[in-house]
């Protein structure tokens, strides 16, 4: 008994403390998921001040899709219903892209700093605008950051050196700018960084040697600007680079040997340097006779370039050159003669704007001619309208009177009306009767499909019927057709017995 009473106590005791440490934990991952939910709270309201701080900043020339960058939560209830705003799944802003909006920097002489609030922010595109200011140097917050897209702008300032700190930076592209000062030595920590673009801007001072350890760089463009000193020879560290362009600077001293090491290297661009003074050489267990695009300056000397071919060489290339101009040159006589006899041909038939040319070419001197005597099928010289088509009456330069039937132009939005045009141009050109009207051509162009057929001065036959006073129509009642009637009937309906 006593064992009893021990064993329930201890179950009830256990109980009361396991109950306890749900309750104690329960409370404790409430005021988490609370506080939790505040910060959410407060870094959704973060962004939503910085982007309102960043529109009261520009000028946007009476464009209305800034205007859904508002707090009118009726409107716009969450700041990823705004024009240019990406957001992911959980609700937070990963994307801006404004490029080509025509923005322009206000009164403030930088971006403002709360862009640094939009710490989850992959993509950045304000590429193709009037003026976004400088980059303020929280913009080094931004380290989710992929693609930063700012070229065409007239940005100001110089390269923030937080920038080292975005290191998912994959694409930099900031060219076409008015940017001055130092390129960052913190440049060289975006090892992340596959294309890098700052030409045209007035960047000056060195090429940091700290670019060798961005390993993953594809491209590097940086042309254009005033950009001193030598190449360092960490550049050859950048064996994934495809295209390095360094024309238009004011680069002195060696090209450094290791450039030759660079076995990605395909465009090589060095023209309007100031390295006149040495040769270009390469390590001879370097790939770079691999490089398509090998420009310098003229003044470099050439002995060492890639090693100078054979005269042998030369002199073919020169001859199968020469070969090459003179087949062109025979080519084209060949065609210019066919084509000028080709065009007297064509002259000749249409001269008198012959309708049976039709047959022979595509539809182009007939069309023509039809097209200027119908003034393009003005209603005037419509004669009769049918169910598929009108009919027109069409005098031509040869003093030759057509009918044109031109289908409706809802016909011709028919995917089958193509072929069952084609299948009644065949039947239409075999057939060959005295009281059938002849086919003398046709028509199938985009704007325009339509027959051309012998024109008939007395109209159908229903106009014969109505208007002569021997023609008698049938009631049904016992009446009689005149003979008139019979005669023009008659072989009618033997040539449609004949064609059944």
């Amino acid at each position: 008994m006593e064992s009893f009473l021990s064993n329930v106590v201890f179950f009830v005791t256990t109980l009361v403390v396991a109950m306890n440490i749900f309750l104690v934990h329960s409370s404790f991952s409430s005021n988490d998921t609370s506080r939790s939910s505040d910060v959410v709270k407060a870094s959704m309201q973060d962004q939503v001040d910085a982007l309102l701080a960043w529109k009261r900043s520009l000028t946007f020339y009476g464009y209305t899709w800034l205007n859904s960058w508002s707090t009118d939560t009726a409107l716009y209830p969450t700041v990823c219903d705004w024009e240019g705003i990406a957001c992911d799944d959980m609700g937070r802003l990963v994307r801006i892209e404004m490029h080509s909006r025509s923005l322009k920097c206000n009164l403030s002489t930088s971006i403002p700093s709360q862009i640094g609030n939009l710490t989850k922010l992959t993509m950045l595109d304000l590429s193709f605008n009037v003026s976004i200011g400088s980059l303020p140097q929280s913009i080094g917050q931004l380290r989710s950051l992929f693609v930063l897209d700012l070229s065409n702008n007239l940005l100001t300032g110089s390269i923030p050196t937080t920038i080292g700190t975005m290191l998912n930076l994959s694409l930099l592209h900031l060219s076409y700018n008015q940017l001055v000062g130092c390129l960052p030595q913190s440049i060289g920590q975006l090892y992340s960084l596959r294309s890098l673009d700052l030409s045209i801007n007035k960047l000056i001072g060195p090429i940091p040697a700290t670019i060798g350890n961005m390993t993953n760089l594809e491209e590097i463009v940086l042309s254009s600007n005033q950009l001193v000193g030598s190449l360092p020879q960490s550049i050859g560290q950048l064996k994934s680079l495809v295209s390095l362009h360094l024309s238009t600077n004011k680069l002195t001293g060696p090209i450094p040997t290791t450039i030759g090491d660079m076995s990605s290297l395909f465009w090589l661009s060095l023209q309007a340097a100031s390295n006149t003074d040495h040769l270009l050489q390469f390590s001879s267990s370097s790939s770079a006779s691999k490089v398509k695009d090998l420009r310098y300056p003229s003044t470099f000397g050439t002995k060492n370039i890639n090693k100078r071919k054979p005269k042998r060489l030369n002199i073919i290339v020169l001859a199968t050159t020469v070969l090459v101009f003179v087949l062109i040159g025979v080519f084209l006589g060949s065609t210019c003669r066919w084509n000028s006899r080709k065009a007297r041909t064509n002259k000749g038939s249409t001269k008198h704007g012959n309708i049976f040319s039709i047959w022979n070419y595509d539809g182009q001197i007939a069309y023509e001619d039809i097209i200027r005597e119908t003034e393009e099928f003005d209603i005037k010289y419509c004669i009769g309208v049918g169910g598929h088509g009108s009919v027109y009456r069409a005098l031509l330069p040869s003093g030759k009177v057509v009918a044109l039937k031109k289908f409706h132009n809802w016909e011709r939005e028919n995917l089958t009306f193509e072929k069952s045009f084609t299948i009644e141009i065949q039947v239409l050109t075999k057939i060959r009767h005295r009281n059938i009207m002849k086919l003398y051509g046709f028509c199938c162009h985009t704007r325009c499909a339509f027959l051309v057929f012998e024109y008939l001065e007395k109209g159908s036959v229903f106009v014969v019927l109505a208007e002569e006073a021997e023609a008698v129509v049938l009631d049904g009642k016992g009446g009689s057709i005149s003979s008139k009637a019979f005669h023009l009937l008659y072989p009618i309906c033997i040539t449609i017995a004949a064609l059944q």
